[in-house]
């Protein structure tokens, strides 16, 4: 099914378990519910498309253009988000563990009572994004610029920062790169 047009449609709770959807189309499209684990949705393009409760444990969307998309509630463990565009998107209670967003544009996004647990967020662009309530223990953080971002009640406890990694004022770095509240 790569490059399948999949705009406006509706598939709720459908099992698209490890479905080919290399660049696939999907604006508007339904997948809240759906079955998603180990997809291939690399370079998939489409606003608004919804997502809602949906697995998609172990998918690829590397490179994927996904603005305004919604991922309330879906989980997103061990999946590849590398150099995706997921502006406006909103990743809300998502379940995140040990994904991969390196160099992931999450501008204007939000993402808060995530859970980005061992997350590798390196070189993400996180501009005006909504981190509020999320935890982030373990998060990979080089390169990653965090004071622009909306960050009541986030947990950056053993979140791991280099020399690169900007952090919001009460926090600092460890010389071991963990990142505590402090001076």
């Amino acid at each position: 099914m790569g490059g399948a047009q999949l705009t406006q449609a509706v598939l709720r709770g459908a099992d698209l378990s490890a479905a080919g959807l290399v660049k696939a189309e999907i604006a508007d499209a339904d997948l809240s519910d759906a079955c998603l684990r180990q997809a291939d949705l690399g370079g998939a393009k489409g606003e608004q498309a919804r997502f809602c409760g949906a697995d998609l444990t172990g998918a690829d969307l590397a490179c994927a253009e996904l603005t305004s998309a919604d991922f309330t509630g879906a989980t997103l463990m061990d999946s590849r988000w590398a150099g995706a565009t997921l502006n406006k998107a909103v990743l809300s209670g998502a379940r995140a563990d040990r994904a991969v967003f390196a160099a992931a544009i999450l501008t204007d996004a939000v993402i808060s009572t995530a859970f980005l647990g061992g997350t590798d967020l390196s070189d993400c662009r996180l501009d005006n994004a909504n981190l509020s309530g999320a935890r982030l223990a373990g998060a990979l953080m080089n390169g990653v610029d965090l004071t622009r971002v909306k960050l009541m009640g986030l947990d950056l406890s053993g979140a791991v920062a280099t020399d690169t990694t900007r952090l919001p004022s009460g926090w600092q770095r460890e010389p071991d790169g963990s990142v505590r509240r402090g001076g």
